[in-house]
């Protein structure tokens, strides 16, 4: 399973989605972290980063705040967002990994 932060460069979750310029793309397999990668984008809008995503096998997306019209989008590409998030990748990414995960 691949699932995407949008962050900072502190990596810390980005407040707000549409502000989003970085992701951090984790790949997790049998409950540990495989790979990460961390991908630059332009502010592009969801739009353009949904289908990005989706193309890169990334099936859900953690973030801070995002509204109803940025949710469709992610949904109509077959991702699930996880909103209302902040703190830091690495306890952000070990809470969803073992389930202790709240959104």
């Amino acid at each position: 399973m691949k699932i995407a932060v949008a962050c900072d460069e502190d990596e810390k979750v980005k407040e707000r989605l549409e502000d989003a310029e970085l992701y951090r793309v984790y790949e997790i397999e049998g409950g540990d972290i495989k790979n990460s990668e961390l991908i630059r984008t332009i502010n592009a809008g969801h739009h353009v980063i949904a289908p990005f995503l989706a193309d890169k096998s990334v099936e859900a997306l953690i973030c801070g705040e995002a509204d109803k019209h940025a949710k469709r989008i992610y949904a109509r590409h077959g991702l699930v967002l996880y909103t209302e998030n902040k703190g830091h990748l690495k306890d952000i990414i070990d809470n969803f990994i073992s389930g202790n995960f709240e959104y």
